[in-house]
């Protein structure tokens, strides 16, 4: 609610660019938001896209996938846990995990936090459960928004990447470096992300 028109506009764009990037509307997408480095906006991002789809009556759920600096919750205020994490070490079932947020202006949309930060996010993350949960909120949802690490600071990105029909790139300008940009979008390539 608080961001300024031009920005609520660009994000309209970045959605209108997603919905015609995809040839069948009636499934389920699952798009990915990362960044090179840490502090570029990627879950401030995905947070507002989750908005943007959710503004069309969009059934829209948004997960935490990083499970190592999580920030979802804190952004929007629900709670830390349980979450992904657990659900994937078989501490709780699926539909524990998701929460709903709705926004003061009434754009609502599910979300998943991160949970307890693990030991072993890598593992989790490639992990047959985790793939697993994804499938079954395809049949729920017409968008999935995985909210991964940066891509140049830990390999998790690379993992949970290639569940995703879309990688969404984020950079910030007069931040990232153009090498630090190129290595982490060879790294997605390389996976076929």
């Amino acid at each position: 609610e608080n961001i300024s028109f031009a920005a609520s506009e660009a994000y309209k764009l970045l959605r209108t660019k997603i919905q015609f990037s995809f040839a069948d509307e009636n499934d389920c997408h699952v798009i990915c938001t990362t960044s090179s480095l840490a502090g570029e906006g990627k879950s401030l991002s995905g947070i507002n896209l989750a908005c943007s789809l959710a503004q069309l009556d969009k059934k829209v759920v948004l997960i935490d996938c990083d499970l190592r600096r999580p920030s979802i919750a804190l952004k929007i205020g629900v709670r830390k846990s349980p979450g992904l994490s657990e659900y994937l070490t078989r501490h709780v079932h699926g539909d524990e995990i998701i929460q709903n947020f709705t926004s003061g202006s009434s754009i609502s949309f599910d979300v998943i936090s991160a949970g307890k930060i693990p030991p072993n996010p890598m593992e989790l993350l490639s992990s047959a459960r985790m793939e697993k949960i994804v499938n079954k909120l395809k049949e729920e949802y017409d968008y999935i928004l995985l909210d991964l690490p940066p891509v140049e600071e830990v390999s998790d990105a690379l993992v949970a990447a290639k569940l995703a029909d879309g990688v969404l790139m984020v950079v910030r300008q007069g931040y990232c470096n153009r090498m630090a940009m190129e290595n982490a979008l060879k790294q997605l390539e390389f996976v076929n992300a």
